[in-house]
């Protein structure tokens, strides 16, 4: 009886921690006590031969849904197709034009916006993405800038994570596979898809055991140079029981990484009731929107701040493509 009653728990915290699966007033209720909303990123591409399409946009997704159940996160729908025209020679793959993915990113966002919320936490799937996301960060600020200059009004913060780069989520992925990790169709983001939708996995022949590298360019040339679609790569290696311990170290990360971007504005929300006097005196005390990354603090600064935990910038590039 008693583990009927959590599995219905788990159930209602699923659908509540999904605006796609909430109702208006359960969002509503929701803005009365956090502004702060996450919503997975990725692509819709091919990933070799025992790799799922939606791949990319799938791992954010599974990591994501998870850290609601947890913790409490909203999560938004997933935006699904990204920048992925190398893969176009691949059947199956749907890609968009830079200028596409921006303006439809602004237009979530400021859709988002316009219901009160004031923190979006973009979780990344695909490499591909990073450029055009901190493009469509540029467009959201500029019309924040020119929406509400010299208004007593909060404005709008993005913040770009890929979950690969989550902390210790690599140094796991490499212990779990030492060899053949790759940067395409990778076992790690394999397993993460293989331990959400166990109903999917795939066993494959593959020849080379780990496939080329080479730089990446038009489509026709990566299918030349790639021609099963990975990139230095052994998904075979791919299993539920990997894909596990990857989840639940991601989650565990993105739930700390949201709750201090969350906290972030709480404690604005508290000492500076005029924030957009604050943005004018120290543009450089909130998130900067890279990956992950936050600028530092423009001194003198509260005394209680010295204190606050912020997110630590990673240097290392992104390895997925």
């Amino acid at each position: 009886m008693a583990g009927t009653r959590a599995a219905k728990q788990i159930q209602q915290n699923r659908v509540l921690m999904q605006l796609q699966l909430s109702s208006w007033p359960e969002i509503e209720a929701y803005l009365a006590r956090s502004k702060a909303i996450l919503i997975p990123i990725g692509s819709t591409e091919q990933h070799g031969p025992n790799g799922l399409l939606g791949t990319d946009a799938l791992c954010p997704e599974i990591i994501g849904r998870r850290a609601g159940d947890e913790a409490g996160i909203l999560g938004g729908p997933t935006f699904n197709v990204g920048q992925a025209q190398h893969h176009m020679a691949f059947p199956g793959t749907i890609t968009l034009k830079p200028s596409t993915m921006i303006a439809s990113m602004v237009d979530w966002s400021q859709s988002l916006a316009r219901h009160g919320f004031e923190r979006i936490y973009w979780l990344n799937g695909h490499g591909g993405n990073i450029a055009t996301i901190t493009g469509a960060f540029s467009e959201i600020y500029h019309g924040v800038t020119f929406a509400s200059a010299g208004a007593n009004r909060p404005p709008l913060r993005c913040q770009l994570r890929n979950w690969w780069e989550l902390a210790g989520v690599m140094d796991l992925c490499r212990e779990l596979f030492p060899v053949g990790e790759g940067s395409h169709a990778t076992p790690s983001e394999i397993s993460v898809t293989y331990f959400g939708y166990p109903e999917a996995v795939k066993s494959v022949a593959m020849s080379p055991r780990i496939a080329p590298t080479g730089p990446i360019r038009d489509a026709e040339d990566f299918r030349r140079r790639f021609p099963d679609g990975r990139m230095g790569s052994d998904p075979s290696q791919a299993n539920a029981e990997a894909g596990r311990r990857i989840v639940e170290a991601a989650v565990k990360a993105v739930i700390s990484e949201f709750q201090q971007f969350e906290a972030a504005l709480a404690i604005l929300s508290f000492r500076f009731p005029n924030r957009s006097s604050l943005f004018r005196e120290a543009p450089n005390a909130f998130p900067c929107g890279g990956s992950g990354a936050w600028a530092g603090i423009t001194p003198p600064m509260p005394r209680s701040w010295a204190t606050t935990p912020r997110i630590r910038p990673f240097s290392s590039p992104s390895s997925r493509t």
